[in-house]
């Protein structure tokens, strides 16, 4: 009796487990594709709300930020640009420091521009502090594992960032 309440229990737990980690990944992957699509519909609100305070710093505050955004998505108004396809070609890889949990989110995306249909694969890094509930986002594309460790001195050093490319199709 005590065997099988003992395996009850740690069915229970391992239920429990891998319910929140499914949970997390869909919520991170949730959140990648809402930064994606809030570029392709020119949606400045939930940019800003997704992505890392340190981008928008760099870039000089939100008010800048807006700014760089109205401008981005004139850009991408005038070269007639779609989203036709997007997806996770691989779960997210979750890493812990002593002060931020990490995700990286791979990504795939096919995209329309100006009659050519371009396949890129890419990922979001999503960052939180420790203890934190709300995940912020950085486009990978413009990442690099110098820039990151600047920026993150305590993202674990050994792992390694997903290749990006782009070809057109």
């Amino acid at each position: 009796m005590k065997k099988v309440l003992l395996v009850i229990i740690f069915l229970f737990t391992c239920a429990n487990i891998y319910g929140s980690e499914l949970g997390e990944i869909r919520r991170v992957q949730s959140d990648a594709k809402r930064v994606i699509m809030a570029a392709y519909n020119f949606d400045k609100e939930s940019t800003l709300e997704l992505t890392h305070p340190i981008v928008i710093e760099l870039i000089g505050g939100r008010e800048s930020m807006e700014q760089f955004l109205d401008i981005y998505y004139q850009q991408l108004r005038s070269s007639n640009i779609k989203l036709l396809e997007f997806n996770f070609p691989n779960p997210p890889i979750f890493l812990e420091s002593m002060k931020h949990e990490f995700v990286i989110i791979p990504t795939q995306s096919k995209v329309s521009v100006n009659d050519k249909i371009v396949e890129s694969l890419n990922y979001q890094l999503g960052v939180r502090n420790i203890g934190n509930e709300k995940w912020h986002y950085i486009d990978g594309s413009q990442l690099n594992k110098k820039i990151l460790l600047q920026w993150f001195p305590d993202f674990p050093a050994d792992v390694e960032l997903p290749n990006k490319e782009k070809k057109l199709l």
